[in-house]
């Protein structure tokens, strides 16, 4: 998912599913007398740009049948007062005057819940309401109130998505890197431990050797050092990215004029079905390296190696010069990625 883009995406926890109409555009209420659990099909696959302000209001008032009704479980009145958030949290930012009272009410009295996971999710979306804009640009002055947060709540998978947004924000790598320090002093053994560690490998990566080996899709094991007197390009993408497609025309001309004089590319894919990037890659015919985990929870933004650099976006490159030391992560942009290209080649083997 494309940049932070997978944070925010995270946060927006928008209802992924085909998409329910009416022939006048606005969403087919659901049948009466319809289950808790097909109530809550109907917000999953209510997903769409245009929702109306109508359209909110219904999936507010469906949240709330189920959080309410009497045959549905504990787990379904949750999966209900998640989804609410997630409802009120994007009506806010598309309508505030309709939907930012109920948006700070709600949420401010979730934060409150008995139930860690909900309070957490409460507090991740009322400071993701308050510092973060649409396009993922986050406000500095909110720094304090995440790190009361990494505090209260260090086991909460959104902590760990609003602090590499956090991150990602800083001027450079030196100043994410000890912000991150601050947030792993806090976490201690969660499981965000790892995503943690992972963003600051990928912020102190540059000037350092880049230690990367994987299963690829032919059936073989990649090592990176075997590639070592090359000028390499690491390529984390997946084939259901949009800007990572984009991008495949501009790295395969680089490729194809600077292969015979020491270039190569490795890709790491974050796709979830093997058989798809196979095919993918057979139709493009894309000649280089294809590393991809074949067990399910390694698949996807599980992949063991987006999670060692700490990918939160893709596509998300690295050139590797000659020595096996990254050169840089700031590889797009017109004519951007020839140029450090030929850059490196022309720098003698150490």
């Amino acid at each position: 998912m494309p940049s932070l883009r997978r944070g925010l995406v995270t946060l927006s926890l928008l209802f992924a599913g085909s998409l329910l109409f009416a022939q006048d555009n606005q969403l087919t209420p659901p049948k009466e007398g319809s289950t808790p659990v097909e109530l809550l099909q109907f917000i999953n696959r209510a997903n769409r740009p245009n929702l109306t302000k109508t359209d909110f209001e219904l999936l507010i008032k469906v949240a709330d049948q189920v959080a309410s009704h009497e045959k549905a479980t504990d787990e379904e009145k949750t999966h209900a007062r998640r989804a609410k958030v997630s409802v009120l949290f994007q009506a806010s930012r598309r309508m505030n005057s309709d939907f930012g009272e109920a948006f700070e009410k709600y949420t401010s009295e979730l934060a409150k819940d008995k139930d860690p996971e909900l309070a957490g999710m409460a507090v991740c979306f009322r400071w993701a309401g308050k510092y973060m804009t649409n396009e993922g640009k986050v406000n500095m002055e909110g720094k304090d109130e995440l790190i009361a947060i990494c505090k209260k709540h260090p086991k909460h998978a959104l902590v760990g998505s609003l602090v590499g947004v956090f991150a990602e924000q800083f001027n450079n790598d030196r100043e994410a890197v000890a912000f991150l320090r601050e947030v792993e002093a806090l976490v201690g053994d969660s499981p965000i431990r790892e995503r943690i560690e992972g963003l600051i490998k990928n912020k102190s990566i540059l000037g350092n050797v880049m230690e990367l080996s994987g299963p690829t899709l032919d059936g073989t094991d990649f090592n990176l050092a075997s590639y070592k007197g090359k000028v390499v390009l690491v390529d984390f993408w997946a084939t259901w990215c949009g800007p990572c497609i984009a991008e495949l025309p501009t790295v395969k001309a680089v490729y194809e004029k600077y292969r015979d004089k020491g270039f190569e590319v490795v890709a790491v894919s974050l796709d979830f079905n093997k058989e798809a990037l196979k095919k993918y890659v057979e139709e493009k015919q894309l000649p280089w390296k294809q590393i991809i985990f074949s067990k399910e929870d390694e698949m996807g933004w599980n992949n063991p190696l987006a999670k060692k650099f700490g990918i939160s976006g893709i596509p998300a490159m690295f050139l590797v010069g000659k020595d096996g030391v990254v050169v840089t992560r700031e590889l797009r942009g017109e004519g951007v990625l020839e140029k450090m290209v030929a850059a490196e080649l022309e720098k003698p083997g150490k």
